[in-house]
Formats: structure tokens, C-alpha cells, sequence
């Protein structure tokens, strides 16, 4: 029998960097904003994330015992109105209550220094009946509508569904293209600022803000 010789292989070590493990952060680059909803004595019940590109655009969280983020709302829990523990305050003081279609046109009204809420999820009907509760005792609420046929939806749903238990709260639709005609469709507060100035929406409001409250 002729032998066949045996083939050596050479193996070599390679040289590669201690393996660590990256561990997922809550926000990535997708995250366009954290919006926290708190209770009435400020603690953090929940947040809603807004999100870019792939997936879901809006996600809800909140912290597990373990101090980690669960990716689901909190049990037990209710849901509540953005801003609630300033919304409560300024119904004490006697203020009007500025109400958007979404949190971050809430969180600009905020900025400028008014008092704004609005709830979560997507849809013109989002604004439910056990919301109500959280605005007791409010004299005036200006529903801030953007420039489309969804944003007038909502705000004529939502007026009915705060009218229904509170007929005695004054409700006013504050539309942005009757504050600037120019304004293309699909236009909000922010595009409201672009084209004008911050300055100028903010005295703008003001204005409102002092004649219907005063009615």
C-alpha cells in the first residue's frame, strides 16, 4: 500500500480586542423626543418617545422595579393629561389652558411661557371623556389648530367631549392660519415661528390669551 503523507495545516492565533458587550440604550438615533407625563404630584408615570425612520413612531415606557425600561404602559396606571401637575396649577390660579394636537407643539406653547397639555396616541378622537376629571375647575381652553382638516377633527372632538361633562368651561379653537394667512397646509406653531419670530407669536398669544380669558 503506498502512504499518503500526512498534510500539516498551520493554524494561527488571531489578535482581536477583548470582546465587551454594548448594551442598548433607550434612545437612539430614531429618538427625535422623550416626553414625560407625570401625576398630579409630579412623579413620572410614563413616557412617550416620538421616533423617526422604521417602526413604531411613537413608543410608550416606563421604569420596572428594577429601575430598567419596560416598553409598554405601566399597569394599574391611568392615563393622564401632558403637563398635568402645571395644568392643575393654573386651573387654581384662574389661567386659560392651551391644548395641542401633540406634545410638541405643547412643549413649544410651554417655552413661550404658557400653560399647555394635550394627551397621547395618534388620532382625532384621542382626547377621552375620563380626561375630563383632570381639568376641573378650568374657565377657558384654547384648542391650538393647525392648518388641516385632521387638527379641526380633533379639536371639534375634543370640545365636544370636554362640553359634555363641563359645559360650564369656555372652549375657543385657536386656528394658526388665522394668525398668519400665508401659512402652507399642514402648517403648525413651529412653522407659525419660523415664518414670523418667536417673539412675535408669543405677544400674538398673549393677546388671545388675555381677550378670551377676560370674556
Amino acid at each position: 500500500e503506498e502512504k499518503v503523507e500526512e498534510q500539516k495545516v498551520e493554524l494561527s492565533i488571531p489578535k482581536v480586542s477583548k470582546a465587551e458587550i454594548k448594551e442598548e440604550t433607550d434612545e437612539d438615533e430614531n429618538t427625535v423626543a422623550v416626553h414625560p407625563y407625570y401625576n398630579v404630584d409630579g412623579t413620572t408615570l410614563y413616557e412617550v418617545l416620538r421616533r423617526t425612520g422604521k417602526g413604531q413612531p411613537f413608543l410608550i415606557r416606563h421604569k420596572g422595579e428594577d429601575g430598567k425600561y419596560i416598553y409598554k404602559r405601566p399597569k394599574n396606571v391611568d392615563l393622564v393629561p401632558y403637563n398635568l401637575p402645571n395644568v392643575r396649577q393654573a386651573i387654581e390660579e384662574g389661567r386659560a389652558i392651551w391644548l395641542t394636537e401633540g406634545e410638541s407643539k405643547a412643549d413649544t406653547l410651554k417655552r413661550l411661557g404658557f400653560v399647555s397639555t394635550t394627551c397621547a396616541f395618534k388620532g382625532v378622537d384621542k382626547w377621552y371623556s375620563f380626561y375630563n376629571e383632570y381639568i376641573k375647575g378650568a374657565k377657558t381652553v384654547l384648542i391650538l389648530i393647525d392648518n388641516d382638516e385632521a387638527s379641526e377633527e380633533f379639536a371639534e372632538l375634543t370640545t365636544k367631549t370636554i362640553l359634555s361633562e363641563h359645559k360650564d368651561i369656555a372652549i375657543y379653537p385657536i386656528r394658526v392660519i388665522e394668525i398668519c394667512s400665508s401659512l402652507e397646509e399642514g402648517a403648525d406653531i413651529d412653522d407659525l415661528i419660523d415664518k414670523t419670530s418667536e417673539d412675535t407669536v408669543k405677544v400674538t398669544l398673549e393677546t388671545i390669551e388675555s381677550t378670551y380669558a377676560e370674556d
